[in-house]
């Protein structure tokens, strides 16, 4: 979180505060009208930044400071440093994916609003709003892309195609003595940790243009319209007490689409023999009829939980629980899966529409779990930072030996996971005045460990890079950070590795802010580089999941504007 975001939030707490101690083709035509939104509110955005003369970084604040504006526009762009052998050749195979290696190409941007209504010493009313829009330029360079995407699923990437895909976030926020109501659209952060999603189990990932890792996790995370209370005690431990109800917006999981940077390729999910009757490949046809089966807007899909925070013999600790639908398709019907996979590889007869009937499921699951933290000196100055999860009748699949190609039922367990974490910093002789100029090296070290209680070999658990035949999976996940010549520049390091299966994941970066003083105040320049590995044992090609970014090496180039 920026510097900008976190005075939206200390503004956003000021109710009941308490004491922590956490530290086809497309014609031109088309393909212009796609472009209208997301310059409509960059327009917006840069017009608002030229009404208000500003030299350094700080929000935009007016009326006196009830209303303050805050956001970036930006630009990120991956160059594929590798590829699959029927990429980047000559584009003269209808089945290639790309033609350049710059595979990716997106611009965004986020305006956030806060404005108070009223505020005295004992209450006060306020709205935030949060609006996002991008536009994902790689099909107006890459023809073969363009044509490789199914056409529902290219506009649905390209740009926002509703009001709700806009909306990031927007509620009120009412507090008056120890009690605050949140009331609308709202991104919920319940976990702390670099990469795994341990104790944050509240709103659904959109994985469609970036995962944890490369892009921070407000950014793939879909808000839900909810009702949030908080109660600040004055029990011992400082108790402060959050209750939160969903009335029945149900959002999903969102993952890559078939052909994009992030999915998987469209060439390895059409074969060539297909390709005179199927405009698309079987994951895009199996995604479509995901989000045909998902639940809508009922009182019947509510989800409700809450947290209990304290503060105890220096621990900083909270317990909490969560009862919601899967925000996944992880139950089946069987049959009705092998039928409609069957439509599609049926090769004597065209594509159809979607059948009517529904194949998966979004079973209800209950959550409990918790966070403990504290500050030690023995051995080293360290936070140490404990998450775990309980998964209550976790809905999952059977296949033969683990594999979803041979599904035969559906079933219920429990799953236990537990991450700890460990952060220093570090005094570096020479290096922490010379190049640090007074800032010390940061880092994080995590282990995560999960594991399914009454466990049985035919449980289909690649999608949680589980090894076949292994009750349990774990990961370890090392964070770096160092800032350097007076913030200047920032080096960050983030990788993770499943000793299990192998996989790996490494992702070095260089941040350059530009000069608060200068023409180019509020700019900043990533550069960096993703990486990944050990994707190719025999079981990883078991399930597409299990090594979706297997070749996605690339370069990373971002350039970014915050005010």
């Amino acid at each position: 979180m920026n510097s900008k975001r976190r005075i939206i939030a200390m503004q956003l707490h000021k109710g009941p505060a308490r004491t922590r101690s956490t530290n086809n083709k497309d014609s031109k035509k088309e393909r212009g009208m796609e472009k209208r939104l997301f310059f409509s509110l960059t327009l917006i955005v840069l017009a608002l930044l030229l009404a208000v003369p500003s030299t350094s970084r700080a929000e935009i604040a007016l009326m006196d400071g009830k209303l303050i504006l805050s956001g970036f526009v930006k630009n990120t762009s991956y160059y594929r440093l590798n590829g699959y052998d029927r990429e980047f050749s000559d584009g003269g195979s209808p089945g290639d994916n790309h033609d350049t290696h710059l595979d990716f190409s997106n611009f965004s941007t986020l305006l956030e609003i806060l404005y108070t209504v009223k505020e005295d010493q004992q209450s006060a009313f306020r709205v935030f709003s949060s609006f996002r829009a991008w536009y994902q330029a790689t099909q107006n360079y890459d023809d073969n892309n363009r044509r490789s995407l199914y056409n529902e699923d290219r506009h649905n990437y390209t740009h926002p195609q509703k009001i709700e895909d806009v909306i990031a976030e927007m509620y009120l926020d009412y507090s008056n003595g120890p009690w605050q109501v949140r009331a609308g659209k709202q991104i919920v952060i319940w976990g702390q940790l670099d990469m795994n999603r341990v104790a944050d189990v509240v709103n659904p990932l959109d994985l469609r243009w970036g995962v944890p890792g490369v892009d921070t996790w407000e950014e793939v995370k879909r808000g839900l319209w909810l009702i949030r209370t908080f109660y600040q005690s004055q029990l011992p431990g400082n108790l402060l007490f959050e209750l939160i109800f969903n009335p029945g917006d149900f959002k999903a999981l969102r993952l890559p689409y078939e052909g994009t940077h992030w999915g998987p390729s469209f060439f390895k999910q059409r074969p060539d023999a297909f390709a005179p009757i199927r405009d698309r490949g079987y994951y895009s046809w199996m995604q479509e009829k995901w989000r045909d089966d998902e639940p809508g807007w009922a009182l019947s899909n509510y989800e409700f939980g809450g947290r209990v925070q304290g503060f105890t013999y220096n621990i900083d600790w909270t317990l909490l629980y969560w009862n919601a639908l899967s925000d996944g398709p992880t139950s089946v019907d069987v049959a009705r899966a092998l039928q409609h996979a069957n439509l599609y590889f049926d090769v004597f007869n065209p594509l159809p529409k979607q059948p009517d009937y529904s194949v998966y499921k979004y079973k209800r699951l209950q959550t409990i779990g918790g966070t403990a933290q504290t500050f030690t000196t023995k051995l080293k100055d360290t936070v140490w930072r404990l998450e775990w999860f309980m998964e209550i009748g976790s809905p999952l699949v059977k296949g033969l030996n683990g594999n979803t190609n041979g599904l035969y039922d559906a079933t219920r367990r429990n799953i236990l996971g537990v991450a700890m974490q460990g952060s220093w910093y570090w005094t570096i002789p020479w290096w922490t005045q010379a190049v640090g100029k007074g800032q010390q090296l940061q880092t994080s070290f995590t282990y995560f460990n999960e594991r399914v209680l009454n466990y049985d070999r035919d449980l289909c658990l690649a999608d949680r890079f589980y090894k076949p035949g292994s009750p349990t999976m774990d990961s370890f996940t090392l964070f770096v950070m160092q800032q350097m010549f007076n913030a200047t520049w920032t080096f960050t390091f983030l990788g993770n590795y499943y000793p299990h299966i192998g996989k790996w994941m490494a992702v070095p970066s260089f941040t350059y802010m530009f000069p608060d003083s200068g023409p180019f105040s509020g700019f900043r320049f990533d550069i960096g580089l993703k990486c990944y590995g050990g994707a190719k044992h025999k079981y990883a090609s078991e399930n597409g999941l299990s090594h979706a970014y297997d070749k996605l090496d690339s370069l990373i180039l971002r350039l970014r504007y915050e005010f």
